[in-house]
């Protein structure tokens, strides 16, 4: 996803900042005012330049990690939960559970 130099990141513009080796530390205000700088000694318009903003496979891989967290976090609850259930309709539910669990897994490690 592209986006104009006042919107960006505080990693965004130091990721930016880096690529043209100039300073990294500071504040935002700073890192837009330095990146403005090297956009107009490259006399690029840092009005109307636009950046590639954060990885999507990146989001993508935050993403499923927190998901996957998350089916571990039910599955575990609904393991607690079977053993309160006759044994007769438990073992059903192991079944569909343990199925679930391998099906999540395999999406997750896409």
């Amino acid at each position: 996803m592209a986006a104009k130099l006042v919107i960006l990141k505080v990693t965004d513009l130091k990721r930016e900042l880096e690529e043209r080796s100039q300073d990294t530390s500071g504040r935002k205000a700073e890192f837009q005012q330095g990146l403005k700088n090297a956009l107009e000694v490259a006399s690029e318009d840092p009005e109307n330049c636009l950046f590639e903003v954060g990885s999507e496979a990146g989001n993508l891989g935050e993403m499923l990690g927190g998901m996957k967290e998350e089916f571990m976090e039910c599955s575990r609850s609904l393991k607690e939960e079977l053993w309160k259930i006759p044994e007769t309709r438990r073992r059903n539910l192991w079944c569909i559970l343990d199925t679930w669990n391998k099906n999540s897994k395999n999406i997750l490690e896409l």
